[in-house]
């Protein structure tokens, strides 16, 4: 947008300049109307030249872009295709997701990042129905599931439960999981102090492929969610 909006500046500022300088040549004699003509054909080459260098140096590439998300945050580890790939029995690929320019996929990042790293609020969490492993149950499977930002992106956390105690953790994310994927790396399960609720911390690793304008980038941050689960 940025780019096109200098491109229609530039071609009325070009018009208006052609039309003043018409009007002062009709009013000079043939040898300084010469001179000028030669002059202001010149101008117009430089300025033709320099505006195409400024054009160049706003056209978005996949540096400037790896660039950006640097700076707004340190934590991304960037992958070409081939890497990625190498490690694909780890590390699903996802789908990726498309911007139109840098504002969109910052704004998609910050809802993403919100919270990333962060205990998951018990706001966010809902028990899982009793005959799912509710909190009510003795025996069972426990799920949670928790919104985590994007355009409607799910953290889901599960495992097998006896009494107060855990087994078998996992987790995985849902929803609308266009340009993200979730890799599993670990966890941990322990019985509160008061021997009256379950802990739980899943690890793992956020991929993302995002294209802005037609260029993709490939990049993932690892991450942390905890909760945990009421005995009774």
């Amino acid at each position: 947008m940025k780019i096109l909006f200098w491109q229609i500046f530039l071609i009325v500022f070009a018009v208006l300049v052609v039309l003043f300088v018409i009007k002062i040549i009709k009013k000079m004699k043939m040898k300084n109307k010469l001179k000028i003509t030669i002059l202001f054909l010149t101008i117009i080459s430089y300025s033709c030249s320099d505006n195409n260098l400024v054009l160049q140096e706003e056209k978005l590439t996949k540096e400037k872009i790896i660039q950006h998300l640097k700076k707004r945050n340190n934590n991304y580890t960037f992958h070409d295709d081939s890497t990625f790939f190498l490690n694909k029995k780890e590390t699903k690929l996802p789908e990726p997701i498309y911007f139109d320019n840098i504002e969109e996929m910052d704004d998609f990042l910050n809802k993403m990042e919100s919270l990333s790293n962060q205990t998951a609020s018990s706001v966010y969490l809902t028990h899982a129905p009793p005959n799912d492993g509710g909190a009510g149950d003795n025996e069972g499977y426990f799920t949670k599931k928790a919104y985590i930002g994007g355009f409607g992106v799910y953290m889901n956390v599960g495992f097998n439960f006896v009494g107060c105690s855990g087994s078998n953790l996992n987790s995985w994310i849902s929803g609308f999981t266009l340009g993200v994927s979730w890799h599993h790396k670990g966890g941990t399960l322990s019985t509160g102090s008061q021997n009256n609720r379950i802990n739980f911390t899943v690890t793992g690793v956020m991929n993302y492929n995002i294209f802005v304008e037609g260029i993709g980038t490939v990049f993932s941050q690892s991450s942390t969610f905890s909760d945990y689960k009421p005995c009774n």
